[in-house]
């Protein structure tokens, strides 16, 4: 067997598929059964061609069917005909064609090429209706099922009126096989002495799964449906050899002698006939296990529940969403259970990731993370940072591919649980991935962050260098406090003379830091417990200027 691919008339070069070669009978039937067709829309094919490498790579006397729904392209291809000609002659295969279709007449030359390729190959043109074509598979299965080599031609010929031939046998047969083509009124065959091959004088001379009954005087043996013979010899058809053969539709179906049975599957019952049909399990509360409150949605074969706006469950059960009445306040998590809910304090219940790599000054790229695994609350501390960052972070920092920075403002201790966005920074796009976090501003001026993972990987959440943060906070400060002074912070500079060049380290009191020319002294740099930073600005007198300013980390 072979692929045929061909492209439609849009300048896309025809072609052909791989030759399949299988001497399993399974394995071809299961991969005919997975045949689909698709695309197309040109109308002639290249049939010749395709014939052509059948009979090139088939072996002797094969029998090669074509099946096709249009007419021959390449029917005037002089060489190419010529050439399946020698091949068919030196071969003896033969060539039968099922055409479910045409591209013009059945009298044109695109079509009368099938004729004379089945004529002189012994084969058959069979043009028949999709719905027809498990009588043809019927023939071409009692066909098949006789040795290649045990078949001989006696008759073939074609005619658009009523005629009578004559065609001579030379050896003994033990059946005789009529295809016919077109519209019969009536067919006889008989013999040299007029005796019909399948009429018998005995009735009980006929197969047990035929049907004996008077023909032109003379009592005639005709297997019975769902057998294929002479009547004399009837074998049954497995219509479940192929779906065509069945009308088995959404069922199983199983052979039997004579027939077959279709076995619905759940979610089916038996319909008309062999049919299966869906079972409308939503029209009926005895026909689904969906809760009361749920909505029951019906599906061809199946079935889905579906719980109610405001309502949590899977639909097979359903319960009220106290949570989304918001009965636990802002400040609070609410978490439902089957049939309950309960709160909690996100400031109380977190998860401490004490990680220095997660610091945005972190440009190492050597070990590279991703925050995949991190789902529910957590706070960050230690060295590395104690907050996210509120602007775009260049990437590969972070021990990360993509940093992840916060799209907003934190909150105040007032705003409760509040919604943000946070911003993963790649191929220059600040925002390429987002994903959305919760936060909440704790008592002791830290921030939890309840984290839905990443979009992907490599992602890591980062947290702003502790150093970095106290020397924002302090220029701003200072600029606030000089500012009511008079004296803006470019005129006196604004790098502060300190002990250790100015290097913040935890539970460390750096004092009297002077600011250039003005005198005034920036004191009282103070870090509690990793938690905030209290400033406070004095004149050169030593009188506080301005109030104290405490700020969070």
């Amino acid at each position: 067997m072979y692929d045929h691919e061909c492209q439609d008339q849009r300048g896309q070069q025809d072609s052909f598929g791989q030759i399949r070669v299988t001497y399993s009978k399974d394995e071809f039937k299961s991969f005919f059964n997975s045949l689909n067709a698709y695309g197309g829309g040109d109308c002639p094919e290249l049939a010749m061609n395709g014939l052509k490498v059948a009979l090139e790579y088939s072996p002797p006397r094969s029998f090669i069917l074509v099946l096709t729904d249009a007419s021959a392209k390449d029917y005037n291809d002089i060489p190419l005909l010529n050439s399946i000609r020698s091949l068919i002659n030196t071969k003896q295969s033969q060539v039968v064609f099922l055409i479910t279709g045409l591209c013009s007449s059945s009298n044109d030359p695109d079509f009368l090429i099938y004729r004379d390729i089945a004529s002189m190959s012994s084969g058959h043109v069979f043009q028949v209706g999709l719905s027809d074509l498990g009588k043809v598979f019927n023939y071409l299965d009692f066909t098949l099922s006789r040795p290649a080599n045990s078949r001989e031609k006696l008759f073939y010929k074609y005619y658009n009126a009523s005629h009578s031939d004559n065609f001579s046998v030379s050896a003994n047969y033990t059946s005789l096989l009529v295809i016919t083509d077109g519209p019969i009124i009536s067919i006889r065959i008989v013999g040299p002495d007029f005796f019909n091959t399948s009429l018998t004088g005995n009735c009980s001379d006929c197969h047990p799964n035929a049907t004996c009954e008077v023909y032109l005087g003379r009592l005639q043996c005709t297997c019975k449906d769902g057998f294929i013979g002479d009547g004399f010899s009837c074998s049954d058809v497995d219509e479940c050899a192929y779906s065509w053969l069945n009308s088995c539709s959404y069922g199983y179906c199983v052979n039997t002698i004579g027939s077959y049975d279709c076995l619905c599957p759940v979610g089916y019952t038996k319909g008309a006939g062999r049919t299966c049909v869906d079972i409308n399990e939503c029209s009926s509360p005895d026909l689904n296990k969906c809760h009361p409150l749920a909505v029951c949605v019906n599906y061809v074969g199946t079935y889905t529940c579906q719980c109610p706006p405001g309502v949590t469950g899977n639909g097979f059960y359903c319960g009220i969403d106290q949570c989304a009445r918001g009965v636990c306040g802002s400040s609070m998590e609410c978490s439902m259970t089957s049939s309950s809910y309960s709160c909690s304090d996100p400031c109380v219940n977190h998860t401490v990731l004490n990680e220095p790599w997660r610091s945005t000054a972190n440009a190492q790229y050597v070990n590279i993370l991703c925050d995949y695994d991190k789902m529910g609350w957590y706070r960050f501390v230690g060295s590395g940072g104690i907050r996210m960052p509120e602007s775009c972070v260049p990437e590969l920092r972070c021990s990360t591919h993509a940093p992840m920075w916060l799209n907003g403002s934190h909150p105040a201790p007032t705003d409760g649980i509040v919604t943000r966005t946070a911003c993963a920074h790649w191929t220059g796009d600040c925002c390429r991935w987002s994903s959305t976090i919760q936060i909440k501003a704790c008592p002791g001026g830290y921030h939890v962050y309840k984290l839905n993972r990443t979009p992907g990987c490599y992602l890591t959440y980062c947290t702003v260098p502790l150093m970095k943060l106290a020397r924002a906070l302090m220029m701003r400060n200072a600029d606030l406090c000089l500012d009511r002074m008079g004296v803006t912070a470019r005129e006196i500079g604004l790098y502060p003379q300190c002990p250790n060049d100015c290097e913040l380290q935890v539970g460390i009191d750096l004092s009297i830091c002077k600011f250039g020319k003005s005198g005034a002294s920036f004191g009282g740099i103070d870090v509690v417990g990793s938690n905030y930073i209290s400033v406070e600005l004095a004149g050169a007198s030593g009188v506080p200027v301005g109030t104290t300013a405490k700020e969070s980390l």
